[in-house]
């Protein structure tokens, strides 16, 4: 990475910690915070979390693609291995991966939201506040 990109990187990421400031959210998930929804991977962090204690039952409750996801990271890491390099070339696993992914986010939306943590509905959104404004309430 060049320095450039280095320094572009540093300021984006500093531009979002700002916009998380401000807005006092609950979440740093940018989806969330800009539309109060939570997106596609809401739970991951935590779902790895209690993997790493062991706990499959919470683990499967905050997120349950979160094995295919970590099986996804490692493809994408050893892309330029001829195994991985199939995979990760193949269009047809990226869709299946993708339609995968967001028909659990609409069943988990279903079940879960707005009340269920971590799918829950946060009022601290950009798109929230921004209603509420030209709403007058």
């Amino acid at each position: 990475m060049k320095f450039k990109e280095i320094v572009i990187s540093f300021i984006i990421i500093l531009f979002y910690f700002l916009i998380v400031f401000i807005l006092g959210s609950d979440s740093y998930c940018y989806f969330k915070i800009m539309y109060g929804i939570p997106c596609p991977g809401c739970g991951i962090t935590r779902s790895f979390l209690y993997l790493l204690k062991l706990d499959f039952k919470n683990s499967f409750y905050y997120h349950p693609l979160l094995l295919p996801i970590l099986g996804v990271g490692i493809i994408i890491i050893f892309r330029r291995k001829n195994f991985f390099k199939k995979i990760y070339e193949n269009k047809y696993f990226w869709i299946y991966f993708l339609v995968l992914l967001v028909g659990v986010w609409i069943i988990r939306m279903i079940f879960m939201f707005p009340n269920k943590s971590p799918l829950n509905y946060s009022r601290n959104s950009l798109f929230y506040r921004v209603y509420k404004f030209f709403s007058g309430n």
